[in-house]
């Protein structure tokens, strides 16, 4: 089980454009870059004690185009950080919070009998992740 816990992230770039960012509510004026829906945004907002009035930039159908925008430096992605932790550890990518939303929410690895080269590979990369 890996966490799916979330939390404000950017490239450092951004900040330098667009910040800083020394409240949550700061964030209201800026790029919010969503996925598919503007809920996970308001979920995090609400466990700031924020109402979640959003400004919508970009919403993407897909975590690799999202991600590949925060990377960007096109905005600032709840993106969960367990996902992250190679770009967060190397610098490229900042959180600006570190209140998590969707704490409740894991990632599950399922796996066949039989899998390919491939398929390990990510199968172990997902188990040395949830060890860490």
């Amino acid at each position: 089980m890996l966490s799916a816990a979330t939390r404000p992230t950017c490239a450092p770039s951004f900040i330098e454009r667009r910040g800083p960012f020394a409240t949550p509510s700061a964030l209201k004026s800026t790029e919010l870059l969503h996925d598919e829906t503007t809920t996970a945004w308001a979920r995090w907002f609400s466990t700031q004690g924020l109402s979640a009035k959003l400004n919508v930039s970009l919403q993407f159908a897909d975590f690799n185009l999202l991600i590949g925008s925060v990377l960007a430096g096109q905005g600032v992605g709840l993106c969960p950080t367990a996902l992250i932790q190679d770009e967060l550890s190397r610098g490229i990518l900042v959180t600006l919070f570190d209140q998590p939303s969707d704490k409740d929410k894991s990632y599950w690895l399922m796996a066949r009998d039989t899998l390919s080269h491939e398929a390990m590979i990510l199968r172990d990369w997902i188990i040395k992740m949830s060890m860490d």
